[in-house]
């Protein structure tokens, strides 16, 4: 484009082809100047179909056509190409080429032509993905939408199309599952996954004097991320669900059903269905919520500290219009105590959700706490239990004083011990030359909390020979035994070659002994 009255001229390329639909070649740009660009006219075919390969023209040439698989050529011939037009290439699929072939394409031209300034020697490659539905199975899962827990419901599993198969059912919570964005297992695809090309070509266009062949180079990039699944995390603090099921085998045209109940839970289950038979493989998944018409959600730390009071917020869910009273109570195991009333009461004039608050104080003991919650109104009932670690946040304090006593003479040792911990305790040594405080240093190998290969060892190896140092009575006696039978199994645990495990050997010999 020229302005005739500034002279100032501009200019741009513009290229005009059939679309895609109307049968031209993919004609992307090349990643080689030897890179042949041909297309399929579909991504994927079933034994018995034609497979059409589009080439483009070229100045009167001819093309090597190869169909090959990871141990073999398949089928070989030269054809003429076009050099007027696009030249289509017509195959049938067939079971050999099942999961997939390779269309090798080799399209020389006369040397020294001037048509166009193509190499004498293009290639391209191309994968055809071909599927026998004669190994697909395709199961198929019936059961509810929606789930109640500890009620019974059946999963009733069949084939699309009758075939017989031996499948295995699992119902798993889907919290649990999208920890690790989990996926139902497919088998199909790893026992008939895309074949590596296993063929090898090479010819000597490179040194044919005053032809442009290219160089040779990778045409294709392997990946992976196509199994992975897109994040989406669910906070869940019930205890998962997991159910699992088989392996049960079904004949032709059955099916077969399963009456299965999931225990106190609410949220949402994937049922997976994971199928083969004779060579065929399959999977089918289906997910469900589980809810019930009266729900609690309560609100808990993960951990309590001795001498604490916690307050705990329990959310009471009415999903129907029947449920207009509830009631809900709290009761507790372990070393805690509820302060105030135990039970409440509230009432619903329509759907929603309401609060109550419970209190619970910890005594001096450390342990386990379970909290049981159970709700009833309007005929509907629903509970929960919930296990909570009591602990001491302070650590051990030890508190020691040493006296030398003349003989014939007498001390007097005072000790204030503060708190009311079940833990705490004192403890009097006496020895006839100055005293190594073995005592305490041998309570701290019981408590010894690393766990290398080198410290379990001196944990455990220690405790073989604290009879020559003091007296030991049955119950540490017990202890020892115990604390050096857990440091074998944890060598042992370790998987370590026989050779390595000496000082473990030597510590059981001397234990029995």
């Amino acid at each position: 484009m020229k302005d005739r009255e500034s002279g100032h001229a501009t200019g741009g390329a513009v290229f005009i082809d059939w679309p895609e639909s109307r049968g031209r070649s993919n004609k992307a740009d090349p990643s080689g100047i030897k890179m042949l660009s041909f297309s399929l006219d579909k991504d994927s075919y079933e034994i018995g179909e034609n497979i059409t390969a589009t080439i483009p023209a070229a100045a009167g040439g001819r093309a090597l056509v190869s169909l090959e698989n990871g141990t073999s050529v398949l089928r070989r011939e030269w054809i003429e190409v076009n050099d007027k037009g696009d030249t289509k290439y017509q195959f049938k699929a067939t079971s050999e080429m099942a999961p997939n072939v390779y269309l090798h394409i080799s399209l020389l031209q006369p040397h020294a032509q001037t048509v166009n300034d193509l190499p004498i020697r293009m290639y391209g490659v191309m994968p055809v993905f071909v599927t026998d539905k004669q190994t697909v199975l395709q199961p198929q899962i019936k059961m509810p939408d929606v789930l109640r827990p500890e009620t019974a419901f059946n999963v009733t599993v069949n084939e699309k199309n009758g075939k017989p198969m031996t499948y295995t059912l699992a119902i798993v919570d889907d919290g649990l599952l999208d920890l690790t964005n989990f996926k139902t297992p497919d088998p199909w695809n790893d026992f008939y996954a895309r074949e590596a090309l296993g063929i090898r070509t090479w010819d000597m266009y490179d040194n044919v004097l005053g032809a442009s062949a290219g160089r040779y180079s990778s045409l294709f990039s392997t990946g992976g991320d196509e199994t992975l699944k897109p994040a989406d995390t669910k906070a869940n603090r019930f205890k998962p669900v997991v159910k699992y099921l088989g392996p049960f085998y079904i004949g032709k045209g059955k099916s077969q059903t399963h009456q299965i109940t999931l225990p106190m839970y609410v949220g949402s289950v994937r049922a997976m269905v994971v199928a083969g038979q004779d060579g065929a493989y399959g999977k089918a998944e289906k997910n469900a919520f589980v809810r019930t018409p009266l729900m609690l959600l309560s609100t808990l730390p993960r951990v309590i500290s001795t001498q604490e009071e916690i307050l705990v917020p329990v959310n009471v869910f009415a999903m129907e219009k029947n449920v207009k009273a509830v009631t809900v109570t709290l009761s507790s195991n372990g070393p805690t105590q509820i302060v105030g009333s135990s039970q409440q009461s509230l009432t619903f004039t329509e759907t929603g959700d309401k609060m109550v608050f419970f209190k619970i104080k910890t005594g001096s003991k450390t342990g386990k706490v379970t909290i049981h919650l159970a709700a009833s109104g309007g005929g509907q009932q629903t509970k929960e239990t919930i296990e909570i670690d009591v602990r001491n946040p302070n650590p051990a304090v030890t508190l020691r004083e040493s006296q030398w006593i003349e003989s014939g003479k007498s001390k007097e040792l005072s000790y204030t011990i503060e708190g009311s911990a079940q833990e705490n305790h004192a403890q009097l040594e006496a020895s006839r030359i100055p005293s190594v405080d073995i005592s305490r240093r041998f309570d701290f190998l019981y408590d010894y909390q690393h766990n290398c290969t080198e410290q379990i060892t001196s944990k455990g190896l220690p405790l073989l020979f604290i009879g020559q140092f003091k007296a030991v009575d049955d119950k540490e006696s017990k202890r020892i035994k115990e604390n050096v039978q857990e440091a074998v199994k944890q060598l042992y645990a370790a998987n370590f070659r026989m050779e390595d495990l000496f000082t473990g050997r030597e510590m059981l010999l001397r234990m029995n002994g």
